[in-house]
């Protein structure tokens, strides 16, 4: 039985040893205003001599109303919504309070800062007693057993059979504990001097709009009407930039007849020359190949020749040709030039006119061939569809001109 309490005591004596040690500062921030927005300390993590702000933030209004409190003692002339705390050592720890007044409305928030370092000072003499006490009672077990075996001839013995040994381990605790509130009251500080009057806070929100109120009346003296007399013409200014083009006007009435002007340059001499042809043919004979036009309508120069059926070019430049063929069946016929670029008896263009009921009907074609001179031009049939009419009644006729010359 006297082992379990002094087993008890044994632990009540590391309890307090721990509870001694594990000091920490506590910040604590609370606020009656409508909405705290933030509580904050800088830095966020200090450690001793740092320079530590408290900061309390209220969202409306609360920044005029605040005071500080320090385990529950107030700070005097502590109003702004930021406390310093210069070089933080242990005066410092404590409880502090940041209080918002507002007579509508209430918030809190609790903001707890633990700041390493910030131990008793006179923890590590709390751990020494403690240790010296631990040994004590190790030091009276000891003794207790040796008693035992020479009781008879020590009266230490004798008189430690007399007292406890817990009641001996009760006190120490007692001690212990009264050395503990002493150094904690050791631990506080006396206030510091007042502070300085911290500057005005910032003017409030502005307030809703009034009515809009009621003119002063005006005496009829002061009154000014709304335009006045004009006055006197002012100098002419100065001469502006030169505006844009207007719209274009109207057609003006016609001029006179002006002088006779100066007698022109002499013209090309090719706008003085002519080559023009158109031939018949009135022959009764069936054409094969080369289609001969024996009877000249118009034939400027001769350059067709109506024995051959061929035109020769003189004057270089752009002819037109065209033919026009009475058939009685089928009828092919081709324009035939040796033009360079062509080859010689080469087919420029060819006209085809199927006349499966033998009707008599006209055949036509035409084109524009470019020419040097010397270039020959003639009209041919073809031997498989050639059934071109061969009655003097039905001519068949065969026309070209220059229509511009060209240099050579």
């Amino acid at each position: 039985m006297a082992n379990n309490k002094q087993d008890q005591l044994f632990s009540i004596a590391l309890i307090a040893l721990i509870n001694s040690a594990n000091k920490t500062f506590l910040v604590r921030i609370s606020a009656a205003a409508v909405v705290i927005e933030s509580l904050s300390a800088s830095p966020n993590s200090p450690s001793m001599g740092d320079n530590v702000t408290l900061s309390c933030r209220v969202s409306v209004g609360g920044q005029r109303n605040i005071s500080w409190l320090k385990d529950g003692a107030p700070l005097l002339n502590k109003t702004l919504a930021h406390l310093a705390l210069p070089t933080l050592e242990p005066s410092h720890c404590g409880l502090y309070t940041c209080l918002a007044q507002d007579p509508f409305s209430s918030d809190q928030a609790d903001y707890r800062l633990t700041v390493p370092g910030c131990e008793n000072p006179f923890s590590a003499s709390i751990a020494l007693v403690a240790c010296g006490v631990v040994l004590v009672v190790l030091a009276a077990l000891g003794i207790r057993r040796w008693c035992k075996n020479h009781l008879g001839t020590c009266s230490v013995c004798r008189m430690s059979r007399r007292t406890p040994l817990w009641s001996v381990a009760v006190w120490l605790v007692v001690l212990l504990t009264t050395a503990q509130g002493q150094e904690n009251d050791s631990c506080r500080v006396h206030d510091g001097q007042p502070g300085l009057v911290g500057a005005p806070g910032r003017d409030g929100r502005a307030g809703l709009k009034g009515e809009k109120g009621e003119g002063a009346p005006q005496a009829p003296e002061t009154e000014l009407n709304n335009k006045g007399d004009p006055g006197e013409r002012g100098p002419e200014g100065l001469t502006g930039p030169k505006g844009f083009n207007g719209p274009l006007g109207d057609l003006g009435p016609l001029g006179p007849t002006g002088n006779r002007g100066a007698k022109g340059e002499p013209g090309s001499s090719s706008l003085s020359y002519r080559s023009a042809f158109s031939v018949l043919r009135t022959l009764t004979s069936q054409p094969r190949g080369k289609v001969v036009f024996n009877k000249a309508l118009t034939n400027t120069e001769d350059h067709y020749d109506t024995s051959s059926g061929t035109f020769t070019c003189v004057k270089p430049g752009f002819y037109y040709f065209v033919y026009h063929a009475m058939s009685t069946g089928n009828l092919c016929l081709s324009l035939m030039s040796t033009a360079e670029g062509w080859g010689d008896n080469t087919a420029v263009v060819g006209f085809c006119d199927y006349n499966k009921h033998k009707n008599t009907q006209v055949n036509s074609g035409g084109t524009v061939l470019k020419l040097k001179k010397g270039n020959k031009v003639w009209l041919q049939v073809s031997k498989d569809e050639n059934h071109m009419a061969t009655s003097p009644e039905t001519p068949s006729i065969f026309s070209g001109f220059l229509l511009f010359p060209v240099k050579d």
